[in-house]
């Protein structure tokens, strides 16, 4: 949990995967949560539109703990 928040990833898919953001993936609605954690890891480090790159700001195990934590609040 604390990955998400400190990547602030909650700022747009909201503390319970529930989207905030106009465009942003509803996790708690498994939006964009069907793939391999590897093609996860890969458009979180590259980033795209209003996503930020998180490659060089957070270690590929801080965005692996990101997407497990995401996974949690799939319902």
């Amino acid at each position: 949990r604390a990955a998400f928040q400190k990547g602030v990833c909650f700022n747009c898919h909201g503390q319970n995967g529930v989207s905030t953001w106009p465009g942003a993936p509803n996790i708690a609605r498994r939006e964009g949560m069907l793939q391999a954690d590897q093609a996860l890891l890969q458009k979180l480090r590259a980033g795209r539109g209003a996503k930020p790159a998180f490659q060089g700001l957070m270690t590929d195990p801080d965005i692996l703990n990101v997407i497990a934590y995401s996974r949690t609040l799939m319902r």
